[in-house]
Formats: structure tokens, sequence, C-alpha cells
């Protein structure tokens, strides 16, 4: 079973994290490592 993204917790969150819609509607994917990630992706990630 697939999680959607699109529902008003993922809302509050972006909002919450200042994640534009442009943002929200590029595929990105990340490691967690530190390389290239920025420490404010990082966190966002550790939150997912």
């Amino acid at each position: 079973m697939s999680t959607s993204i699109a529902d008003d917790s993922w809302n509050d969150f972006s909002g919450s994290e200042s994640i534009s819609h442009l943002e929200r509607a590029e595929v990105r994917a990340y490691a967690l490592i530190h390389g290239a990630e920025s420490e404010h992706q990082l966190r966002l990630l550790a939150t997912l």
C-alpha cells in the first residue's frame, strides 16, 4: 500500500519547512550522508 504525500499532513509539513510548490513538484532523491546535501536537507530527511 502506497502513502500519498498530497494530504493535509504533507501540506502542513512542507509549509512549516518552507518547501515551495516548485520543489514539491520535482522528483528528487537524497542519501543520508554529508555530501552535496545541505544541513537543512539532511534534517528534513531525518524528519520524514
